[in-house]
């Protein structure tokens, strides 16, 4: 798996995952924290691919209309069912936390475009899982 930073340099994934394996310190989110981070960390990547391969068309409809919500309904939700489909497909409630790290890490990188990866959103899916357990998470509707 090949990841990137904002300013796309390869990131070593094993740096990366031992940053997520202490996330004491981030509060657990909500499903719905987690919808609105993946949507907003979506349209970030699309926009910074965007600046990297210099496409001259605004991503977004009007800047006033900018905001997640408005540009991309509902890609949050949409984003996070594609997530549990990935993570639900090869975790179990044996899963281990470097197991479940691996797998978000894993889902984020095939999902986010260009495979950036934004610290911020990986803690947000990372601390709701481990909070919510596999078990709990893949068994919700």
């Amino acid at each position: 798996m090949l990841l990137f930073n904002e300013q796309h340099e390869q990131l070593n994934v094993r740096d990366v995952t031992d940053g997520l394996k202490n996330l004491n310190d981030l509060s657990t989110p909500t499903i719905e924290d987690v919808q609105s981070a993946l949507g907003n960390y979506y349209n970030q990547a699309l926009q910074l691919q965007a600046a990297k391969y210099q496409f001259k068309a605004e991503l977004a409809p009007t800047r006033a209309l900018a905001d997640q919500a408005t540009f991309l309904p509902g890609i949050g939700g949409k984003i996070l069912a594609e997530l549990k489909k990935i993570i639900c497909g090869i975790l179990d409630g044996s899963s281990t936390e470097d197991q479940i790290i691996q797998a978000v890490l894993s889902a984020l990188a095939s999902i986010i475009p260009g495979g950036v990866f934004i610290k911020a959103l990986a803690s947000i899916v990372v601390k709701y899982l481990l909070s919510t357990g596999i078990t709990a998470f893949c068994g919700a509707a």
